[in-house]
């Protein structure tokens, strides 16, 4: 999400937090989705199948439509589900896993992949994360910032995800030896500036071409 205003860059870290207390989240996370399976339908058609991730906001999660709206955007663009991906910070999660457990099911129904986005911020409790229908842990970028002199507590994520058999991705990654670090660790994928800056989606898309061309795998995140 990016916002010019007369010219000038708004930084998502500006406006997001105001779009989340005045409620417009709720028309910007919508749009967001929409766009973001428009796209991964396209890009399906024309290069080949590409997931895509989008994050949720607390307020979309708690509405209990939200499901449904997922449902719907999915139908509307012939969007497989398996190629969406929903990222939820770990705190959003947590914060009344009960509540939100009845929707994450449903979504997971419809065979969207579910992502913990910021993992080994908050308060986990294992027993809960035994229970939710979870795909991906995101390794946040602050554990990432300290490798691989300081590998404790990103190792311990990638042995929890291994051994109760879910993806995960490292955020923030910036070195090629963090890259090494995380590779010889065993992480699936990777995110950060070493990889690709934020683009705009003719250039995402261009990214996604030469991936289709070199015959790798390009997970994005919208």
């Amino acid at each position: 999400m990016r916002w010019r205003h007369e010219g000038a860059a708004i930084s998502p870290v500006d406006f997001i937090p105001v779009a989340e207390d005045t409620g417009l989240i709720i028309e910007i996370g919508h749009w967001v989705l929409e766009e973001a399976c428009r796209t991964a339908t396209r890009w399906a058609l024309d290069h080949g199948p590409v997931p895509v991730a989008v994050n949720v906001s607390a307020r979309q999660l708690a509405d209990p439509g939200f499901a449904q709206q997922v449902e719907q955007v999915l139908q509307c663009h012939g969007t497989p589900a398996d190629l969406l991906e929903l990222e939820i910070t770990e705190t959003v999660i947590m914060k009344d896993v009960r509540h939100h457990l009845p929707t994450l099911n449903r979504l997971r129904a419809l065979g969207v992949r579910i992502a913990i986005d910021d993992f080994g911020t908050g308060y986990s409790s294992l027993a809960y994360l035994r229970q939710l229908p979870v795909d991906v842990l995101k390794i946040d970028r602050s554990f990432v910032n300290d490798l691989p002199h300081a590998p404790d507590i990103a190792s311990t994520v990638i042995a929890l995800a291994q051994r109760l058999m879910l993806s995960t991705v490292a955020e923030g990654v910036e070195t090629a030896e963090q890259r090494r670090w995380l590779a010889e660790a065993g992480c699936d994928c990777l995110q950060g500036y070493l990889i690709s800056r934020p683009l705009p989606a003719e250039a995402a898309e261009a990214m996604v071409m030469a991936a289709f061309a070199r015959k790798e795998t390009l997970p994005l995140t919208a």
